[in-house]
């Protein structure tokens, strides 16, 4: 079995898990449908989070590739090990367990700077999700009157609160901004 020479240093190997971390943001993104925001806000919270659960799956099982290959290397630390030790698992041959050559391409620990794009997408998700449970909190509190001593002051100041922040949301709403561009300058 061949394999590809190209991935073979560091800085390769990093800008294609780069690319896979914006593939996995663009499909995440087209699963979104910010009309639902307005229309559905809990229908956009199931896509959002499950947007989110799968950039965190994603992150998740580089780790644990990145972790397997370490191991396989036989030291036990933490040393960047070899692409190729994880996707080449021990090859039973007559007389034992033989490994496959190791093409050289170093696993990043540093995760950061590779996960960037994902880890904005997961940031602003969070963002959104804050605005949409606001929505669906705000929606409840229309025609809500707060009784008691100070229900003088406290229900109109309520229904203030409660019309700035419509205000804002459709807004935001109309502005047609795309709410999951994290490469967009702000305006």
């Amino acid at each position: 079995q061949q394999q590809c020479s190209f991935y073979s240093t560091p800085k390769r190997f990093a800008s294609l898990l780069r690319a896979i971390c914006s593939e996995i943001v663009r499909q995440c993104r087209r699963r979104i449908d910010l009309h639902a925001l307005a229309t559905a806000p809990e229908v956009f919270l199931r896509q959002s989070r499950d947007a989110m659960r799968l950039c965190s799956e994603f992150k998740g099982r580089y780790e644990d590739a990145r972790l397997s290959a370490s191991k396989m290397r036989g030291d036990g630390t933490s040393r960047p090990s070899t692409v190729a030790s994880v996707a080449s698992r021990p090859q039973p041959v007559a007389g034992g367990i033989r490994r496959k050559s190791n093409g050289g391409c170093i696993w990043p620990t540093w995760a950061d700077s590779v996960f960037t794009r994902i880890n904005r997408f997961m940031d602003r998700c969070n963002e959104v999700i804050d605005i949409c449970e606001c929505i669906v909190q705000f929606a409840t509190t229309k025609n809500t009157v707060i009784g008691g001593p100070t229900s003088i002051e406290l229900t109109p100041a309520l229904e203030h609160i409660d019309t700035a922040f419509r205000r804002c949301a459709a807004n935001v709403l109309k502005s047609n901004l795309d709410l999951f561009d994290t490469d967009a300058s702000p305006e």
